[in-house]
């Protein structure tokens, strides 16, 4: 545990030196507001319409908003950093730790959340509560939406985990973490709310992990109809859960099989 607060400590302190990065990601922020405002704004008022597939404007711009918390609070690059780790021959390195190279991992996430608490998300909530303020939330409704935003990262660390695991066997798979990410964001109602592709094919989703890593979480915290049902948002909860156990059996027998035939060289 000590190794691993050290290890937190040093990756924190590291982040917080770039200051550039700090404010052009704090700038960045109201440019991605006034621009989704904008678009739904004409939208709305193109249509002549107070709704579009069940949403109202302020709902439809609190979707997006919603969706960056929940990809801030999930965000990580575990697949980038252990492909790359597996190719260089660097992994070497930190197999010979005193910690596992998950928990290196998760030591990185935890000080690029911290930092994105204060640079990305609480800016962003702000910013979008002064320009309209989201009469939806109460207390209940924020507890139950962290508690699905924090199984989503679960969920999406053991997922990109595993993603960059199989370096061990495709060699080179930035093209696959390209496009995972996007069927993640596509899948998931990370691009737009999933009202908008067919019902059937909505449906299946339902049977898949994506829609519980940004949909769902968004909808609670939306704080719709269908969730105030108390055994609902526990059903939503447990299939994340569910999600979780099979990535990490997958994860570990990932990680078995790869550290038997693992040879590196190089760093």
């Amino acid at each position: 545990m000590t190794s691993l607060l050290a290890l937190f400590q040093l990756r924190l302190k590291g982040m917080i030196q770039y200051k550039a990065s700090f404010f052009v990601t704090l700038f960045s922020q109201p440019i991605v507001f006034f621009i989704n405002y904008s678009i739904f704004t004409t939208l709305y008022q193109y249509n002549n319409t107070t709704q579009i597939k069940g949403y109202s404007l302020e709902q439809m711009i609190w979707y997006f908003a919603a969706a960056m918390f929940v990809s801030k609070v999930s965000f990580n690059y575990a697949d980038t950093n252990i492909s790359e780790k597996i190719i260089s021959g660097s992994l070497l390195y930190d197999l010979t730790r005193p910690v596992s190279i998950a928990a290196i991992e998760v030591a990185h996430v935890f000080a690029h959340r911290i930092v994105s608490l204060f640079t990305e998300m609480l800016p962003l909530f702000v910013l979008y509560a002064v320009w309209i303020f989201p009469v939806f939330l109460d207390l209940w409704v924020i507890m139950k939406f962290i508690c699905l935003a924090l199984g989503c990262a679960v969920m999406y660390f053991f997922l990109r985990f595993i993603i960059g695991l199989l370096a061990f066997y495709l060699k080179e798979n930035k093209g696959l973490i390209v496009i995972s990410n996007i069927l993640i964001n596509f899948l998931g109602g990370g691009f737009f709310p999933l009202e908008f592709l067919p019902a059937e094919f909505n449906d299946l989703l339902d049977y898949l992990p994506f829609k519980y890593l940004f949909y769902w979480p968004v909808q609670f915290f939306l704080n719709r109809p269908q969730t105030n049902d108390i055994w609902f948002f526990l059903r939503i909860l447990g299939i994340q859960c569910i999600w979780i156990v099979i990535f990490y059996v997958i994860f570990k027998v990932l990680m078995k099989s790869s550290m038997k035939s693992y040879c590196g060289a190089g760093g």
